[in-house]
């Protein structure tokens, strides 16, 4: 954060047996950047702090019954808490990002489709505006990426054309991502895209990074 606050997720290990049993939980911390103690904040993981410092936003879920996943949206100023969640345990939300504005959240989904070894991940990308007053994430407007070209006949499992989010350029301009899945690690590589968000066009690709290199910013 601008004020020199460093937020974190760490897993804390559950326990499965006896009286104490408890499932794993992530958590959210805090530290000043010049060291110290860190203090807890919250339940969740995946902090991603506004670029104006206000807001903290950070991604839960149900660990007991992989429930439906949600956001929280913490004033850091008021302490005011806003929460926007799912009401199915699908889709699952990769990341967030925020816009350059601190008024909105791009939200990175997944979900499973099909069956079998030819089920595939579906991806998509939410715009969340904080002054949105419904809670639900179910109808969260979606965000039109530019189509990645078809995977190569011998594409290993996973191949998609579906767009995966990296992050804002500017309040216009996002990067996007297209990854190629091949058949060893050694085949495989992601295209980054410059895309206009206003039009969905590709405005220019940078240069192939080889791997993968995963889904959110």
């Amino acid at each position: 954060a601008p004020d020199g606050t460093v937020y974190y997720d760490d897993a804390i290990a559950g326990s499965q047996q006896g009286p104490d049993a408890r499932p794993p939980v992530e958590q959210i911390l805090r530290v000043p950047i010049t060291g110290g103690a860190s203090t807890f904040v919250a339940d969740g993981h995946h902090p991603a702090v506004s670029p104006d410092g206000r807001f903290l936003a950070y991604l839960i879920w149900t660990q007991i019954t992989d429930g439906p996943e949600g956001i929280v949206v913490v004033n850091r100023l008021t302490g005011a808490v806003n929460t926007w969640q799912y009401s199915t345990s699908a889709p699952d939300i990769n990341a967030i990002s925020w816009s350059p504005d601190s008024r909105s959240l791009m939200v990175s989904t997944e979900t499973l489709v099909g069956t079998g070894p030819r089920s595939t991940w579906r991806l998509s990308i939410g715009r969340l505006g904080l002054s949105n007053p419904n809670r639900s994430l179910d109808q969260l407007p979606l965000v039109q990426l530019p189509r990645c070209p078809p995977p190569t006949p011998w594409a290993g499992s996973g191949a998609t054309r579906d767009m995966a989010w990296a992050g804002f350029l500017n309040s216009q301009e996002g990067i996007g991502t297209c990854q190629h899945v091949g058949l060893t690690p050694e085949d495989n590589w992601t295209q980054p895209t410059v895309v206009n968000l206003v039009t969905s066009q590709v405005v220019r690709k940078l240069p192939v990074v080889p791997g993968l290199i995963g889904v959110g910013p």
